[in-house]
């Protein structure tokens, strides 16, 4: 049985690989819908999140939310992914599943800007500070990279982006203190919207009955 970390999982899925893969699946008819509903469960320290799968691949992903683990120097959202062979349904690999997650997750948002986002859109604004938060910087930065090579556009802006694909502190960021009328200019000046901030555990069940009922 493998066992992929963060680290293993960076090199084999970079942001436009993760958002190719993606594109090629739901072309190939994966529905996420057709997975069974996740299960929030409480724990003593914070929630374990159970979120099976057999639409295609048959697998797993547990992750805890463990909302005191920053002041200790601990991530606040850890867990692992097991993936059982299809036929046999023997596991096969245990992957690191906040990595695995932050690949997904902003490999969607670079989906929908390659199919959905204004051809000239070329500023992000990110509501964020953690691991989803630079993931989506990662990943949106790299597919608007590709769009302006394709188009012939590329400029000094995206030159300087692609030099530090994997190192996303080489672009600037605004302090997280900054006062919201300057936010909010710098909001109605970008061309794309990220949001990649924590959201209560009853909020997103609510949310997600919601949406099942419409």
């Amino acid at each position: 049985m493998r066992l992929l970390d963060a680290e293993a999982i960076a090199t084999a899925l970079t942001p436009s690989v993760a958002a190719d893969l993606l594109e090629s699946e739901l072309h190939a008819g994966l529905d996420p819908e057709a997975d069974p509903p996740r299960s929030v469960l409480p724990a003593a320290a914070g929630e374990l999140l159970v979120m099976p799968s057999t639409a295609g691949a048959v697998g797993v992903k547990l992750a805890t939310v463990a909302p005191a683990n920053p002041a200790r120097g601990l991530p606040r959202i850890q867990g692992a992914y097991v993936l059982f062979d299809p036929g046999t349904l023997a596991p096969v690999a245990v992957l690191d599943a906040a990595a695995l997650t932050a690949v997904r997750t902003a490999a969607v948002s670079a989906l929908a800007v390659r199919f959905l986002a204004a051809h000239d859109a070329s500023r992000l604004l990110v509501w964020g500070t953690g691991p989803q938060a630079w993931a989506h910087v990662e990943a949106v930065a790299a597919e608007l990279f590709a769009a302006a090579q394709a188009h012939g556009l590329l400029g000094h802006e995206a030159k300087s982006v692609s030099s530090g694909s994997r190192s996303p502190r080489t672009i600037s960021r605004s302090p997280s203190t900054q006062a919201m009328p300057r936010a909010s200019a710098r909001t109605r000046a970008c061309g794309l919207i990220a949001c990649a901030a924590s959201t209560p555990a009853h909020s997103r069940i609510a949310g997600s009955r919601r949406m099942r009922s419409r």
